[in-house]
């Protein structure tokens, strides 16, 4: 029992120290008891005495932080060891009389709840909200009933100080949620903590993560030893401005680091700091977590993409980041560091290029067949049914910012023939509205010794994710109808193809991506007729003639499309016609319209979804309205 105390009187006195690179506002002391005399008290349990000597040290010292952390070592003595609550209640008290708009008044208002209401009560819940309200933080509630984003960019306009004592607060309640059954609710706490709470130089070595692990771990059967086990140096990945990048004034910096699936070490927030042009920016940046929580072998647990937005001058600037991975049992650690340079310019930017990151065609013969790893893109008919493509890009992160045009560039392949277009006909691109998986079987137009099923996930004419593409067969609920079901009506120009064309094909898709086009592109032709034209894949091993994107920025800004409220909805696109009835409004015949089409309910919903993805609260209660509006007779 004595071994015991002496550590948790000492965590209270050396956790002033560890942080002293943090940007506090009482800057952390030095040790208290540097003889040691208070430490031998609280070893015999002479606990009244040990508090006196932390008053005396209070009563003696003109510095305001010391003052503060001697009153609460001896409040916490007579609150924990010594069960002298009345005591322990009136050195809280102090503090918050002492250091108003302190961290210390903080710990002295929940060192009064802690004396007042120690177990789970309503009482206990609502004193815990009244302090989080006093600085302007989240509520337990508006944290753990999700979604977070908002409750994130409240923490994130906090003092750093004020977001690590609250800390405290929001990782007891999401304990005592994960130990009663609420795993939803525990869940969001620790995703919360995770983006906005470790970052801020924890010495708890990254809690919320451990947390969120151990739920995730638990779900999967997967043992707690198991758990971030294996050494592993952080994986730094620019991603704006990449080195050598010229950008303008209005710059956004952002930054993806990942270590490996959970068995890996993870990513040491705490250790984490960036350095922009000499200054540290580590307590300006917003952070993201992307986490696999299926806990997949292979996959990164996480990617934590860190944002900074900066107006900076012209010429040359320098970004440095260093940061740490840490292991769950023995703390050891790998570590990674990177400088790069980059530009400032109010001249327009070069063109930015993005290559493919998935292709494939989907082909209606073989609707179960994926041709995600071949070296060629089909556009034509197969045995008198058609075949068609589609093509994908990792724009998570892009910036629009000052875009004036983008460009789908796809190669044709000179090796094959161009042929059944006549004097033209006209190809399309459309925006599809679901994720889809490339897959690595390979089959169409190949050597017998060359073709593969493939295995695992895939896209086929059938399904965007088939679960098995080695069987041939439906492995999916989902029938998209070769993408069509899941496409946006087309805002790219149709491009003209004729025969023995070579060379590049090129669609303006800029609307597209103003709109969002998370998900890439399907590439269709005029179904009948016999034409053919082949394209280049990112497997052809000519890398450089793999679709890409070509974006660029600066000139006249690019707008978002506009248009009436039927035109939003892709309604003109529809095979379905609107029937003049007596009502209303417009309205009414819309919902006549989308009661009577799966796929108009479909379009509208994947529309409302893009427009609303940068505000989750405002998405979700808008496809709840729209739901029940559709349900509605």
């Amino acid at each position: 029992m004595r071994t015991i105390v002496k550590i948790l009187v000492l965590i209270v006195v050396i956790s002033n120290i560890a942080l002293a690179e943090f940007p506090w506002i009482y800057p952390p002391v030095g040790s208290l008891d540097p003889e040691g005399e208070i430490d031998f008290l609280v070893h015999m349990e002479s606990y009244e005495e040990a508090s006196a000597k932390y008053l005396e040290i209070a009563s003696s010292t003109s510095d305001p932080a010391t003052k503060a952390t001697a009153l609460l070592n001896a409040a916490h003595l007579q609150a924990n060891f010594n069960r002298n609550k009345t005591a322990a209640r009136a050195l809280y008290q102090e503090m918050i009389n002492n250091f108003p708009g302190s961290r210390f008044e903080i710990l002295g208002q929940i060192g009064i709840l802690d004396v007042d209401y120690p177990k789970v009560s309503e009482e206990r819940l609502s004193g815990i909200n009244q302090i989080l309200e006093s600085r302007n933080a989240p509520s337990l509630s508006e944290v753990q009933d999700g979604p977070i984003d908002a409750a994130v960019r409240m923490i994130e306009q906090i003092p750093p100080e004020f977001a690590y004592t609250l800390s405290e607060l929001y990782l007891v309640r999401a304990f005592q949620l994960k130990n009663t059954g609420f795993r939803e609710e525990a869940l969001n706490i620790s995703r919360f903590g995770r983006r906005s709470l470790d970052p801020v130089g924890f010495e708890r070595h990254n809690d919320f993560l451990r947390l969120y692990l151990g739920i995730l771990a638990t779900d999967a059967g997967i043992s707690p030893k198991d758990l971030r086990a294996v050494s592993k140096d952080p994986v730094i990945s620019t991603i704006v401005p990449t080195d050598g990048q010229t950008v303008g004034s209005n710059v956004q910096i952002q930054i993806e680091l990942t270590a490996g699936d959970y068995r890996h070490a993870q990513i040491d927030l705490q250790s984490l700091e960036v350095v922009l042009d000499g200054q540290d920016v580590t307590y300006d940046l917003s952070i993201d977590s992307i986490a696999d929580e299926s806990l997949t072998e292979g996959v990164n647990f996480e990617r934590v993409v860190i944002s900074l937005n900066r107006v900076l001058p012209q010429g040359e600037h320098t970004i440095a980041l260093s940061v740490r991975t840490v292991q769950a049992l023995n703390f050891t650690f790998g570590e990674a560091s990177k400088s790069w340079n980059f530009f400032v310019s109010d001249a327009p930017p070069p063109p930015l290029s993005i290559k493919t990151t998935a292709d494939s065609t989907l082909i209606i013969r073989e609707p179960h067949q994926n041709e995600g790893a071949n070296p060629r893109l089909h556009l034509k008919k197969v045995t008198g049914k058609p075949a068609q493509v589609v093509v994908g890009f990792d724009t998570t992160n892009l910036d629009t910012t000052g875009l004036t045009k983008a460009s789908l560039v796809l190669n044709i392949d000179s090796t094959q023939n161009v042929t059944g277009w006549g004097n033209g006909r006209d190809i399309q691109a459309q925006r599809l509205l679901t994720a889809w998986t490339e897959g690595n079987g390979k089959k169409l137009g190949l050597p017998g010794n060359q073709q593969h099923s493939g295995s695992g996930n895939g896209v086929t004419w059938f399904s965007p994710i088939d679960g098995n593409i080695a069987n041939s067969q439906a492995d999916s609920a989902v029938n998209w109808n070769g993408g069509a079901s899941y496409a946006a009506p087309s805002t790219a120009p149709t491009v003209t193809i004729k025969n023995h064309q070579s060379g590049e094909v090129t669609f303006d898709v800029t609307q597209d991506l103003l709109a969002g086009a998370n998900h890439g592109w399907l590439i269709t032709r005029d179904q009948d007729v016999g034409s053919q034209v082949t394209f280049l894949s990112k497997e052809s091993g000519a890398p450089e003639l793999a679709p890409r994107l070509i974006l660029e920025y600066g000139g006249p800004i690019a707008s978002a499309p506009t248009g009436g409220l039927l035109s939003q909805l892709g309604i003109h696109s529809f095979t379905n016609k609107l029937h003049p009835i007596t009502g209303p409004s417009e309205l009414h015949s819309i919902k006549q319209l989308v009661q009577e089409s799966p796929t108009a309910i479909l379009v509208a919903e994947q529309l409302l979804t893009e427009t609303t993805r940068t505000s989750p609260v405002l998405g979700l209660a808008t496809r709840v309205a729209y739901r029940s509006w559709v349900e509605l007779s």
